[in-house]
């Protein structure tokens, strides 16, 4: 019994490095191009896209939409006031 936890262990732990190092080769080094006078002032990931929430120069704040495989831009949310 004790035998099985172990090995199944074992598996789980490989299981787990190999797809981690798949992602680590899927995404390698990208460079991604913000607005002028961005910064980023927080970073999410859900659903296979990374969600960048930029404070532009003007003092504006959007959100930079970006597919996580390729850094491929998706699109822009930008926050304005409401009426």
């Amino acid at each position: 019994m004790t035998t099985l936890l172990v090995v199944g262990l074992i598996v789980l732990v490989i299981g787990m490095a190999r797809t981690a190092g798949d992602m680590s080769a899927q995404v390698g080094t990208r460079d991604v191009a913000l607005p002028a006078g961005a910064t980023v002032l927080e970073t999410t990931a859900a659903d296979g896209r990374l969600y960048l929430t930029l404070q532009h120069g003007d003092g504006r704040q959007s959100i930079l939409v970006l597919n996580a495989q390729d850094g491929r831009p998706l699109g822009e949310l930008r926050l304005v006031p409401g009426p």
